[in-house]
């Protein structure tokens, strides 16, 4: 997808989106790699990576899982489990 191409390094790497900013987007996309790009930033809030817990697929599972930037609260690691198991 053309958009993505764009918008997917934007999403992971851009210092110019804020957390309000991140959230709004990770409400309002249903793409599974635009997901996946916002958990894999270099730091990932406890809201964001709710969110993209709540909202996300196992792409955004997969990527807060393996990012050691992600701030994952006890609540959210849970709910991550329990909605992709051992996919994650």
């Amino acid at each position: 997808d053309v958009e993505d191409v764009v918008a997917l390094p934007m999403l992971q790497h851009s210092a110019v989106l804020e957390e309000e900013d991140l959230l709004s987007i990770a409400v309002a996309t249903a793409r599974p790699a635009r997901h996946a790009a916002l958990g894999s930033r270099a730091e990932v809030s406890p809201p964001l990576a709710a969110t993209l817990t709540e909202r996300g697929g196992v792409e955004a599972a997969r990527a807060l899982a393996g990012n050691p930037g992600a701030q994952l609260d006890e609540e959210t690691l849970t709910k991550l489990y329990r909605r992709h198991g051992e996919d994650t």
